[in-house]
């Protein structure tokens, strides 16, 4: 990015476990992926503020009619947290591998990525904890719920154990080689939580069984995670499966990619990614090499295998 004062990248992710159950106050394990998001930023001598944005094009406003609009809700509710801070306006230009018509963690990732960037800027001394902090600030600003896991992993990178109260964010040193495949479609995280919220109420202690349940795994899962063993792993992620559907959330789409992964040669478990109803799945990898194709069949229509990887790498200062 040319002409910027500040440049900072951040990665999307990936949820592993604790799906809905996190936002009860259970565990859940999230992975940051080798996705990028950018975002460059330079001051001005006037108080507009202009936005470039690949996926959504020129937007702009002025610092005293900043409010929170779409598409830009996540970037307009970081800039009004920190709009004390500064008095004049903003060049910002984003650019993204990730495509916020899957769940990836795109907007994750523009807060982290703005918040660095504005932080830097402005010469305000915050730690990644004070960072994922104010990130969970905006996102509840713009939304009704949010555990802050994905945040965590746009933050620090790799494989992060987390817990919202008490803040814990633990990170796991390994990595291990994952499986994508996207369903063709997504239905709108909080539309989803919004149908589990509604399970939840109709049969409370059911379902408190199955969020502690879904605790457990994510215990299971990091003790795995810490010692290597996949199969583990896997089996982990299967058990997860099944209470993931036990709350009605995997669909048609879901169950056809879950039982393709299921029967794969080479895969150890599977289970949804995010949300549900729609979006992705994952397969844990035993050969990083396996191949994966779609039989040429009409069920598998819109399907695809989504090109991502785990990393290690979370929000960085790029060379502006």
């Amino acid at each position: 990015m040319k002409n910027k004062d500040v440049v900072v990248s951040a990665p999307g992710s990936l949820m592993l476990f604790g799906e809905h159950a996190v936002l009860k106050g259970a565990a859940a394990i999230v992975a940051s992926i080798d996705k990028r998001l950018l975002v460059g930023i330079r001051s001005r001598q006037d108080d507009l503020i202009k936005v470039n944005s690949s996926p959504f094009g020129l937007y702009e406003t002025s610092l005293a009619k900043l409010s929170i609009e779409k598409p830009y809700t996540f970037l307009l509710a970081a800039l009004i947290r920190l709009k004390g801070h500064f008095s004049g306006g903003l060049d910002i230009e984003i650019e993204s591998e990730i495509s916020s018509d899957i769940g990836l963690g795109s907007s994750s990732a523009i807060t982290v990525a703005l918040i660095r960037a504005l932080t830097q800027l402005l010469t305000i001394d915050m730690s990644l904890e004070e960072m994922h902090q104010l990130a969970y600030q905006v996102v509840n600003d713009v939304q009704e719920y949010g555990s802050g896991a994905d945040l965590a992993a746009s933050l620090f990178g790799g494989v992060i154990y987390y817990r919202r109260e008490p803040l814990t964010i633990e990170p796991l040193n390994h990595l291990f080689p994952l499986k994508v495949l996207y369903s063709g479609y997504k239905t709108p995280t909080q539309k989803v939580i919004r149908f589990v919220q509604e399970g939840y109420h109709r049969y409370p202690e059911l379902y408190q069984k199955i969020f502690f349940a879904i605790d457990l795994c994510s215990l299971e899962a990091k003790n795995a995670i810490k010692k290597k063993e996949w199969a583990k792993l896997g089996q982990v992620m299967n058990i997860n499966r099944g209470l993931m559907k036990a709350i009605n959330i995997e669909n048609r789409n879901l169950r056809i990619l879950l039982d393709f992964l299921s029967e794969h040669p080479g895969i150890l478990g599977a289970k949804i990614s995010g949300s549900g109803l729609g979006d992705c799945v994952i397969g844990l990898v035993e050969e990083k090499s396996e191949s994966f194709r779609f039989p040429d069949e009409q069920q598998y229509a819109g399907m695809e295998v989504i090109d991502v990887n785990i990393c290690r790498r979370g929000v960085e200062t790029e060379k502006a």
